[in-house]
């Protein structure tokens, strides 16, 4: 009995020192089926990226102005280059006098564009030109002569108020003209009419006047009526 216990002792503990090693064996034997998967392939849902909308103000149109602190229509007139009237009826302000700041004033056309459904006659000063409009369409362009420095023509807008197809025109001093032919008034003893003492057009040659060539004042004369506005703009 003495001789067994000694062998027994032996194989427990060959066991014991084997079975580490066979379940070590065993696991790597497992590691080796071990598959792990390549997740390089795999499409990952990209990070939002948060979009800051900034707003935007529309930019003041190049022809126009915003009324400044203290700013009066007639400065503004002036700033554009036109008249108070001119003005006043293009940018369609209600009453003048109670603009304020921050109001935006668009300046008028160039060249100038009436948007009424009437026949009207503008006087460019500046380039000595009329333009012909109905209905808002331009129809006609004539090349014209009007106040000199010392004798201007007359600002603003005026209905005609009278037609003449001759008459007799003379300041008492310096001239004294026949039968000028095709004369339409609009504005006291300011006038359309044609000229014949004279073919000097696209300059100031006259007293005040719009001198047009008698063709293009005959035109003009058979067109407009009574009542049509003339106006009269730098």
């Amino acid at each position: 009995m003495k001789r067994i216990l000694p062998v027994l002792l032996i194989l427990m503990v060959g066991l014991a020192c084997n079975f580490p090693a066979k379940i070590l064996a065993q696991v790597s034997s497992d590691e080796k089926q071990l598959v792990i998967p390549d997740l390089s392939s795999v499409a990952h849902e990209p990070t939002a990226t948060p979009v800051v909308v900034t707003p935007t103000v529309p930019p003041t149109p190049s022809n126009s102005y915003v009324v400044q602190p203290g700013d009066t229509m007639s400065a503004i007139a002036e700033k554009f280059g036109v008249t108070l009237d001119y003005l006043i009826f293009k940018s369609r302000v209600e009453n003048p006098n109670l603009i304020y700041p921050g109001q935006t004033i668009v300046k008028p056309e160039w060249p100038p564009k009436p948007d009424t459904q009437e026949k009207e006659v503008i006087v460019e000063l500046s380039t000595q030109q009329v333009f012909v409009y109905e209905n808002g369409q331009l129809l006609n362009t004539f090349l014209v002569s009007t106040g000199t420095r010392a004798h201007p023509t007359v600002q603003g807008h005026f209905p005609i108020w009278i037609k003449l197809e001759k008459d007799d025109m003379t300041d008492g001093e310096t001239y004294n003209l026949k039968n000028v032919p095709w004369v339409m008034y609009f504005h006291q003893g300011y006038g359309l009419h044609g000229t014949y003492w004279h073919s000097n057009f696209g300059h100031p040659m006259s007293h005040g006047c719009v001198n047009l060539k008698t063709s293009d004042a005959e035109w003009l004369f058979n067109f407009a009526e009574v009542g049509d506005m003339v106006w009269v703009i730098p």
